[in-house]
């Protein structure tokens, strides 16, 4: 990811912060997007750009760090990092709302419990989550065993 310190600018009384992203230009007039309470717009006018300075600081931090940020008014990432967990639920979600059938969606929940059973935290535990399907396998095996 390529980014440059965000630079600060003053448009009549309204203050916000530009940076870059991959060539693309994005603009924060407070630090909602980026978790912080700062809002240079409700301090005085004498104080805003002081304050802006300081969301470009808090921008900067957090975007250096890793913190995720989505578009304006979308869920799509543009910098950061989405936990198993969050991508595992954006999967299913976006699976359930297409078109399928209920044999399909019924199945896909069940492997979506399975998944979670799997996570520790946010994250897969890959032991854990072998562990489940390796139950699973030998309930089927013992179902097909009964009915020989």
């Amino acid at each position: 990811m390529n980014i440059k310190y965000p630079k600060v600018y003053a448009e009549s009384t309204r203050v916000y912060i530009s940076f870059y992203i991959n060539k693309k230009r994005y603009r924060l007039s407070n630090g909602k997007r980026i978790g912080s309470d700062i809002d240079p717009n409700s301090f005085p006018e004498s104080e805003r750009l002081k304050v802006g300075k300081l969301l470009a600081a808090e921008a900067y931090r957090f975007l250096i760090e890793g913190g995720t940020l989505t578009e304006y008014r979308s869920q799509r990432i543009v910098s950061g990092n989405l936990s198993d967990k969050e991508i595992i639920n954006k999967a299913y979600n976006l699976k359930l709302s297409e078109d399928h059938s209920k044999k399909y969606k019924s199945l896909l929940s069940y492997c979506y419990s399975i998944i979670l059973r799997g996570l520790e935290g946010d994250y897969i535990n890959s032991n854990k989550l072998i562990n489940e399907l390796n139950s699973i396998y030998i309930i089927l095996l013992l179902t097909l065993l009964e009915g020989i």
